[in-house]
Formats: structure tokens, C-alpha cells, sequence
């Protein structure tokens, strides 16, 4: 993946708390990661049911920025299991008040030097559904910029999108990367004038667009789903 979407992990860091829930947390946030030896790093985060209920929680995680693109694994651990890296999403029950380890580790076993920036998408299945983005940076990956003040106005419709998307205060957008929901660069895209981007070629499912300046600083990253 291009090494400018560094700057994704503040990005949707500050999204987070900008849209922080309630019934549910994750302690760091984001969760830098700690050597454990030569091979491995370990970034773990504290995972809560604030509710006074027992829940259904889904973790899914999505692969960012893999840098160099190599054989490196990040399997999770979750407040139960630990699973191995082909293992992409799962679902666990949390009683009131419990909390467990949620996190990422970075095996790095032929000594490439890689290190990765993770999203972990958490849902809460049981109603009230919410939801709770949580970051993981794992090695010497360039810590990321904020993104400037007023990105979030910038907004994409329609959303769900079917043909083509179009984005809205977006005057300050120079480049887009489209993500797919496994982490995977789709394609990278200028900006256009009248800011309305086909997807004609794209398959329904979950997508990242990461939006950056002409310094190539991201402004935003928006999630959408194709139909």
C-alpha cells in the first residue's frame, strides 16, 4: 500500500472520538504497539461492556498500511481466543462490566522490518447496535498527522453507492485511494472537477475512501458500501 496513507490512523482516530459510543470501550485507543522480542510486537488494548447487560460483540479486522507489503502476520487476540491471521472477524459474548484483551500482534519472523497500522471494527449485535473504530500501530510505522480542521464537513452520498459516488465540501480533496473491506488497495484515483467517480467495475461490499490533500495529508476517510 502507498506509504501515503500513513496519515490514516489520526484520521480515524479523531472520527472515533468524534463518534464515540457509550456502551462499550476500548482502552488505549489508538493502541501503539510494544516489542516483544526480535519477531514479534505486541499492541493490546483493554476491551469493556459498559452495559448492565451480557452482549454479542463482532470484532472485524481490516488491514491498513502493510509496509514493506511481506509475509508479516496480524493475528488478534480477543477476550477469549487468541486467533491466527487468517482469521478475520469473529463474534464474543461479554457479561456486565467484564472486560478482556483486545489486540493485534505483528509476527515477524524473517526479520523484514514491516510494521502495520490495523482498524478493528467493533459492532455490538445485541440492541442497541453501535459501533467502536479502534486503531492499532504495530513497529516503527511514521506516526500520522491530524487531519486539518475542517474535514469533516467534507461528506460522500449516496451512500449505499451503485454506479458512482460523488462527494460534497470536498474543494480541498487532490487524490483519493478506494480500500476494500480487507485492507486491499482497490485503485487511486485524482480528483475530478465536478467530484463524481464511477463504480462501475467495483463488486458490492464494504469500502475505505481515503481522501488527501495536494501535500498528500489525508482529510478524511469515509466508509461506504457499494451495492
Amino acid at each position: 500500500m502507498t506509504p501515503k496513507l500513513l496519515p490514516i490512523l489520526a484520521c480515524l482516530f479523531c472520527f472515533q472520538l468524534a463518534n464515540a459510543q457509550q456502551s462499550f470501550s476500548l482502552t488505549p485507543n489508538p493502541v501503539i504497539g510494544v516489542p516483544e522480542d526480535d519477531f514479534i510486537v505486541k499492541a493490546i488494548g483493554t476491551f469493556k461492556n459498559l452495559s448492565s447487560t451480557t452482549d454479542t460483540f463482532r470484532w472485524t479486522r481490516v488491514i491498513l498500511q502493510m509496509d514493506p507489503d511481506t509475509n508479516c502476520l496480524v493475528p488478534v487476540t480477543d477476550p477469549y481466543l487468541h486467533w491466527f491471521h487468517a482469521v478475520s472477524q469473529r463474534n464474543f459474548h461479554m457479561a456486565p462490566n467484564q472486560e478482556g484483551p483486545l489486540g493485534i500482534e505483528l509476527w515477524d519472523f524473517d526479520q523484514t522490518g514491516c510494521c502495520a497500522i490495523v482498524l478493528m471494527k467493533v459492532k455490538r449485535l445485541t440492541p442497541p447496535v453501535d459501533s467502536l473504530d479502534g486503531i492499532y500501530q504495530l513497529r516503527d510505522c511514521q506516526l500520522l498527522a491530524a487531519p486539518e480542521p475542517d474535514a469533516p464537513q467534507i461528506s460522500l452520498y449516496p451512500n449505499p453507492a451503485n454506479a458512482w459516488f460523488a462527494l460534497q465540501h470536498a474543494d480541498k480533496v487532490a487524490a483519493l485511494t478506494l480500500i476494500d473491506a480487507d485492507g486491499k488497495m482497490v485503485r487511486r484515483m485524482n480528483a475530478r472537477p465536478d467530484h463524481h467517480y464511477p463504480l462501475i467495475a467495483e463488486p458490492a461490499g464494504q469500502y475505505y475512501l481515503v481522501l488527501e490533500n495536494e501535500q498528500g495529508k489525508t482529510l478524511r476517510v469515509l466508509e461506504f458500501f457499494k451495492r
